[in-house]
């Protein structure tokens, strides 16, 4: 929640950036960690390298395993639409279920 900006006859513009600043690396983080959660559950498992692969990064959630790319491509009967777009999904429901907020 943002809590500055007009108080009484004082506006502060750098004190509302620093909140809309801190707010949104909130927003971010959350839903980041969101996003690597929801991509181990539905990555498909043989041996668990995939579903292991699944990193939060400074640039997103990445993996690395060599076989993702084809397991995104719906090469696995287990995840035939891919990892990538359950994902969005989930995290679009739980954005519009209020949990971001």
């Amino acid at each position: 929640m943002i809590k500055t900006g007009i108080s009484k006859l004082t506006f502060k513009p750098s004190d509302i950036r620093k909140d809309i600043e801190r707010e949104s690396q909130r927003f971010i983080t959350a839903v980041m960690r969101d996003v690597r959660e929801v991509a181990v559950e539905v990555t498909p498992v043989d041996t668990g390298q995939a579903r292991r692969g699944w990193r939060n990064t400074p640039q997103g959630v990445l993996n690395n395993v060599e076989h993702i790319t084809p397991l995104e491509d719906g090469w696995s009967r287990q995840a035939p639409t891919g990892i990538g777009r359950p994902v969005i999904k989930e995290i679009n429901r739980r954005y519009r279920k209020g949990k971001y907020e």
